[in-house]
């Protein structure tokens, strides 16, 4: 029972990893778009 638990928490620890990386990556993402709008909007006008 011990060594499941501890292999949950193992797969757990990986999966937050993963979301962390996948989450920091998404928001280099929208403030990429972001600046690219704001650069687009002034480059129109």
């Amino acid at each position: 029972m011990k060594t499941l638990e501890f292999q949950s928490s193992k797969v757990f620890l990986c999966l937050l990893d993963f979301w962390k990386k996948w989450l920091k990556m998404f928001m280099i993402l929208v403030c990429w778009e972001q600046i690219g709008n704001k650069l687009g909007t002034k480059n129109l006008s």
